[in-house]
């Protein structure tokens, strides 16, 4: 099994004299978003946040290939490594991550179940989501599984259009064999709704 975690070393390495020399020049010059990665643990040592927010294009990845959501308190599709636990349980002392969960696929072609914090509810589109580990028995590089989400995207978005054109076909074919005694009875304000059956099947 393979383990890739996304930790910033030197923030993840920092001694707590260092933690403690880089909050007070966070603080002296003002700097409200490293204010907020600030984490105080439970031996009131105050310390940096060493995981950082996915980016868009992870996101997309990510939320294409592995669309589904679980809390890590519940997912059981595959045993988790031990160093994946080690990051969960580091994320969770931190005491700024409202949900751990774990991202996972919808089919066997994808490989890589992926860690993911969050701050902010779920479902709320201001989240933020950072990436903290992902793992499988072998890691696909990450252009790689670009290719993929892009690829699967574009088929989605053609399955959805075929589906329209073939509803769009057999309604124009039922519009083509309308009798004009139904035309004429349907009204001058009679419409079609690609949605909703046509007028005349109600």
């Amino acid at each position: 099994m393979q383990v890739e975690t996304f930790e910033c070393q030197e923030t993840a390495a920092e001694p707590i004299e260092a933690s403690e020399e880089a909050i007070g020049l966070i603080e002296e010059l003002g700097l409200d978003g490293q204010k907020s990665l600030v984490c105080k643990q439970e031996s009131g040592h105050e310390v940096r946040c060493p995981y950082r927010e996915m980016t868009a294009e992870e996101r997309f990845v990510y939320g294409v290939l592995c669309p589904k959501e679980y809390r890590l308190a519940v997912y059981k599709a595959t045993p988790i490594p031990l160093r994946v636990l080690q990051v969960a349980s580091h994320a969770k002392s931190l005491g700024i991550f409202d949900d751990l969960m774990v991202w996972d696929k919808e089919d066997v072609e994808v490989k890589d179940p992926v860690l993911v914090a969050n701050i902010g509810e779920s479902w709320s589109s201001a989240r933020k989501v950072f990436i903290l580990a992902r793992w499988g028995e072998e890691l696909e590089a990450f252009a790689t599984l670009l290719r993929q989400a892009i690829d699967k995207k574009r088929q989605q978005f053609v399955e959805s259009l075929e589906n329209v054109k073939s509803q769009v076909d057999a309604q124009i074919g039922r519009a083509r064999g309308m009798s004009s005694s139904t035309i004429v009875k349907m009204g001058a304000n009679a419409d079609c709704d690609l949605k909703l059956p046509f007028e005349w099947d109600r």
